[in-house]
């Protein structure tokens, strides 16, 4: 799910943080100390070929035998092919190194054909 930071609304002038997410979406929290959490505010919107279609959003997080996924379940597309929005939030609690040192990617299921386009994602991180 990329995000190269072009859109009309993009504004980076109130960072606190640093830039935690790179051009594919990704986000690296390696410069976070544990106990560290980030709210994010993700702004999607999802394009239907088939009526009932079912879809998701989540985060991949950790590395190797230790991924693990936080999931939005949007449930079924059920009015019709064609264009929905979604805006939801998510936090993540840097509480390991496993969290910390691995690109957290984020990804939309869908079980038909669909279209994406991110529309964006703000982040907000809560020192410890």
């Amino acid at each position: 799910m990329p995000n190269d930071g072009l859109g009309a609304f993009t504004n980076k002038a109130y960072s606190s943080s640093g830039d935690l997410m790179n051009s594919s979406g990704q986000l690296d929290l390696s410069g976070l100390t544990l106990g560290d959490v980030v709210l994010l505010r993700n702004d999607i919107r999802i394009t239907t070929t088939i009526n009932n279609t079912h879809a998701k959003f989540r985060y991949e997080l950790g590395g190797g035998a230790g991924i693990y996924y936080l999931t939005k379940e949007f449930g079924v597309l059920g009015d019709g092919a064609r264009e929905y929005s979604h805006q939801f939030e998510q936090i993540i609690y840097v509480g390991d190194v496993n969290t910390q040192a691995n690109l957290i990617t984020p990804q939309v299921c869908t079980s038909e054909d669909s279209s994406l386009v991110n529309l964006g994602t703000s982040i907000y991180v809560f020192r410890r």
